[in-house]
């Protein structure tokens, strides 16, 4: 069995998705680094702007947040806003460039609920594509990693494959 499909994973997701467990397929994995007094902040967003455009059903999917390291508010663990993914998608930021398009403008946005999720390696943080959340710069001297695997319906695409659509299209039009 592939580490990234354990129950202890897939379980959780297929509970949150509505889905038996063997239903499920993994979208995208990723590896979130903070080097020690090194690693920059990452903006107020939801991942369902980033996967709009490319993933088959980006509403129903589940991120599990895997802690490398043990996190806390100095290494830059996740903040999140309790109860936002109720709300669906907000806005973005406008006038940026269109990557800062999926960003939520804080001038705009109360995140006044944010709380920090501090986790010891190998805890694991759960969420769907709508829940509000951003990490600060890490201004400690220890390293904040952290593995991202996110779930969805099998039988869909994976990132990896509209990535390469996406690369083979340009590639014909560039011909």
């Amino acid at each position: 069995m592939k580490y990234e499909m354990h129950p202890a994973f897939t379980e959780p997701c297929g509970d949150l998705l509505g889905l038996d467990p063997d239903n499920l397929n993994m979208y995208t994995e990723k590896l979130n680094f903070k080097r020690a007094r090194k690693g920059g902040k990452y903006a107020l967003h939801q991942d369902y702007p980033y996967w709009i455009d490319a993933a088959d059903d980006a509403e129903n999917m589940v991120t599990v947040w895997l802690a490398l390291d043990d996190a806390d508010q100095t290494n830059a663990c996740l903040e999140v806003l309790p109860g936002s993914h109720k709300n669906g998608r907000v806005p973005g930021k406008v006038g940026g460039t269109a990557f800062e398009a999926n960003e939520i403008d804080p001038e705009t946005f109360d995140d006044s609920g944010m709380i920090h999720v501090e986790v010891e390696a190998g805890d694991a943080i759960f969420f769907g594509p709508f829940l509000v959340h951003r990490s600060a710069a890490n201004t400690s001297d220890r390293d904040r990693r952290a593995l991202l695997y996110t779930y969805q319906k099998a039988g869909q695409k994976r990132s990896r494959e509209t990535t390469r659509e996406f690369v083979d299209n340009l590639a014909a039009r560039s011909s």
